[in-house]
């Protein structure tokens, strides 16, 4: 008989009598057979896309728009920097440069994982502590002065993250 689109749930079996067939095993009543190509990947991100293919298909662009930039502001100061360096020179910033570049990826992939697990509210309240731990060691360990205008903008910010922290842990 066909189904009254009125009632229960079209893929679950609706004991209230929604279910023309209560007996029959639904999509998701049944173990998932591990064959079936439309089944949900284990090893899917949450959000749907893995950090890296977002980065895979996000950084042609970064590049189509910041090569342009790049040339313009850098041509003539590498180009100074090539005449007076020697070989090893070349080789040592090279190496320095590919370093920066793999802890940059690194460290976007880190990102792009922390925003698809949590939101990008919670990474940017990630940031911010990591400023109030620079400012305050800063203070502490180099012995730089704090206004009392910092003191306040330093209470303010440590409030803030702790109400965020104490609204995210609550059930």
């Amino acid at each position: 008989p066909p189904r009254d689109p009125t009632r229960g749930h079209p893929y679950r079996a609706d004991p209230e009598g929604g279910d023309p067939d209560p007996g029959h095993a639904t999509p998701l009543d049944r173990d998932p057979d591990p064959a079936d190509p439309t089944r949900a990947d284990p090893r899917q991100h949450p959000s749907g896309m893995h950090p890296l293919q977002l980065m895979q298909a996000t950084s042609p662009w970064g590049l189509l728009l910041l090569v342009p930039a790049a040339l313009y502001f850098e041509t003539h100061p590498l180009l100074r920097y090539l005449a007076l360096c020697t070989s090893p020179d070349l080789v040592s910033a090279g190496f320095l440069v590919s370093i920066g570049g793999c802890l940059a990826s690194f460290l976007l992939v880190a990102e792009l994982q922390v925003v698809s697990l949590s939101s990008g509210l919670s990474l940017s309240i990630a940031g911010i502590f990591k400023e109030l731990l620079t400012i305050l060691s800063s203070a502490l360990l180099l012995g730089d002065s704090l206004t009392p205008f910092n003191v306040c903008g330093l209470l303010l910010c440590t409030v803030g993250i702790a109400l965020y922290t104490q609204m995210k842990l609550r059930p």
